[in-house]
């Protein structure tokens, strides 16, 4: 699916663990990478990535970094939405290439603005990889 002629920002391999299904809850449930790629050099926010999972590439988002809107936890996560993909993904092996930084991250007050703020993300990203002959 995904042919891009860019070189990526960054890239990160892992498994798939169980977050807090909070995804879920808005209709964007997401992959939580457990890996042991070093990230803490990528800047935090939101990425356009590509990811590979049982030998198919998917377009997809990222958010890489603290989760100030759900939680206080100084912990770094990597967290992705993929699009049109229908299954479960726990314990899977997954790897994505981040091309395009969309944003930073930002501490919103609800979930529902986490929402509407990613749509505009997700319409981002799907733009950002028609225009390099993807998507």
């Amino acid at each position: 699916m995904a042919n891009t002629k860019a070189e990526p920002v960054f890239t990160a391999s892992g498994t798939v663990v169980r977050g807090k299904g909070l995804g879920n809850t808005v209709g964007m449930p997401t992959a939580n990478l457990d890996t042991s790629d070093d990230v803490s050099s990528v800047v935090p926010g939101v990425y356009a990535v590509d990811v590979t999972l049982d030998g198919r590439v998917y377009y997809g988002i990222t958010h890489t970094g603290k989760r100030p809107s759900v939680d206080d936890s100084e912990q770094i996560t990597i967290e992705t939405y993929i699009f049109d993909f229908d299954g479960e993904l726990y314990d899977k092996a997954l790897s994505l290439r981040a091309y395009k930084f969309i944003r930073p991250t930002v501490n919103f007050d609800s979930l529902e603005e986490v929402k509407k703020q990613v749509d505009k993300d997700i319409a981002a990203v799907k733009e950002f990889f028609k225009t390099i002959g993807g998507q």
